[in-house]
């Protein structure tokens, strides 16, 4: 994938970025997760995202799967770090299913750094990145900004990729070639997926969100932030995942959602709410609709979609 310059005349240069691409599938699949009393999950589900209906019952991870990352090709599903219940993590496990199949997950490899959070649905469609590491409780690992990706197509360890601006997980998405993640509240950073180095500033969040209990998604084109602690609990941003600069406001969950996982189709973008599901058109500003249920009750889930 070549960045490049484009001639203009007269000597006149303007840099030419990729077109914006989703990375993803028509199955949005939801796993692991924190179930009360009970403690971390292993259960992953999975729905259309297009159709209407609750969702079904795809598998088991190997491990517990508290929080944690997602990535994808488009094919191949990734769940990476997270915890085994009640914010004890750090794990550094990586498992893997096939979309189109339902089944257990794989053994993938491991995490050159553990995390109870991880930045995750940064990709490219080769390349999976994780933007920072949040570790709390019992864990052994610390809570840095490293940033770390794998090759999804091909099972192995994580690799280095460089440092975000500050420490702790990105809730993060992108655009195929740009990685995006938000920090904290409302900070926003960007990478450029296939070019290994350090994050830099994009813009910031309209709607301010504390303690990372928010989630990201993306069609290829926007980026949608949505649920959160404090006073946007509700609340969905969106930017331009290409333009730098701050997001705007697209509309509101159906209700409050603290620990939200998302995932989308390329068209819509479905909100897991612990027993049940919002959806969005991404291109369609407004409040989302009431979709369907959970197979199982969860919140500080992960997800990715493939087919």
């Amino acid at each position: 994938m070549s960045f490049g310059y484009q001639v203009l005349g007269f000597g006149s240069y303007r840099s030419r970025n990729p077109p914006d691409e989703f990375i993803g599938g028509a199955r949005g699949l939801f796993g692991g997760g924190y179930q009360g009393g009970v403690g971390g999950s292993n259960a992953v589900e999975y729905l259309v995202i297009a159709n209407n209906g609750n969702a079904s019952d795809f598998g088991d991870l190997v491990r517990t799967h508290e929080v944690g990352a997602c990535g994808t090709n488009g094919s191949r599903v990734i769940f990476a770090g997270g915890g085994t219940g009640g914010l004890n993590g750090g794990l550094n496990t990586i498992q893997y299913f096939t979309a189109a199949n339902t089944g257990n997950s794989t053994d993938f490899g491991d995490l050159v750094r553990g995390g109870f959070m991880l930045g995750s649905n940064c990709g490219d469609g080769t390349r999976s990145v994780f933007m920072g590491v949040s570790n709390y409780g019992g864990a052994t690992e610390p809570t840095t900004d490293e940033i770390q990706y794998i090759t999804v197509a091909t099972t192995g360890n994580s690799t280095d990729f460089g440092d975000c601006v500050s420490v702790g997980a990105r809730v993060s998405t992108g655009n195929g070639w740009r990685g995006v993640g938000i920090s904290g509240t409302n900070g926003i950073e960007f990478i450029t997926v296939a070019t290994t180095g350090d994050s830099q500033d994009f813009g910031d969040l309209v709607n301010s969100r504390s303690g990372g209990n928010y989630q990201a998604s993306s069609d290829g084109i926007r980026a949608v932030v949505a649920g959160g602690s404090g006073s946007s609990t509700d609340s969905i941003d969106f930017f331009a995942v290409a333009t730098l600069g701050d997001s705007t406001d697209f509309g509101d969950l159906t209700s409050a959602a603290s620990k939200p996982s998302c995932s989308s189709n390329g068209t819509s973008m479905m909100f897991n709410r612990g027993s049940a599901y919002d959806q969005i058109i991404v291109q369609t500003l407004g409040n989302a609709t009431s979709r369907g249920n959970t197979h199982t009750s969860c919140d500080r889930r992960c997800s990715a979609s493939g087919s």
